[in-house]
């Protein structure tokens, strides 16, 4: 048995037309509305997205790879660029090996220690345009256009 959608009870239901929706209520619940005659099964509307854009890597290619080889010329081992940095120990085998993706607070404490650039803006980010009469324009577009 179903449970009805206005006071939770299980037993037999009925569709029914409450306050112009449609539910499907017990027989005790039928009162408030007026009952219909086809089946309905209720439906869970999802939210729509309007953007669906592709994500941007702003890593530079093969980050994992600069990070092992100027952790090495520092003479550091893993442990103790870990203790450096602040941060766990099991992190730093997952960055080097390229399974784990840093936050921004770990890559600028990578890049300020081992004296590397890790991330980049791509160029379609840089020569992006502002649309005034997108919907998905934010503050910090605005921002970024004050600052050109």
């Amino acid at each position: 048995m179903a449970e009805c959608e206005l006071c939770g009870k299980s037993t037999a239901l009925s569709p029914a037309l409450i306050e112009n929706t449609k539910f499907l209520v017990c027989q005790s619940c039928l009162q408030h509305g007026i009952k219909l005659a086809e089946e309905f099964k209720p439906t869970i509307q999802k939210p729509a997205f309007k953007r669906k854009e592709e994500p941007i890597s702003i890593f530079v290619e093969d980050f994992h790879k600069k990070i092992k080889i100027s952790r090495e010329k520092l003479n550091l081992t893993q442990e103790e660029l870990a203790k450096r940095l602040n941060e766990k120990v099991s992190i730093i085998p997952k960055l080097e090996a390229g399974r784990f993706y840093p936050s921004i607070n770990l890559i600028k404490k990578l890049e300020n220690l081992l004296k590397i650039t890790l991330i980049s803006v791509p160029e379609e980010i840089k020569e992006k345009k502002i649309d005034f009469k997108n919907e998905g324009l934010t503050i910090g577009d605005l921002i970024k256009l004050k600052k050109k």
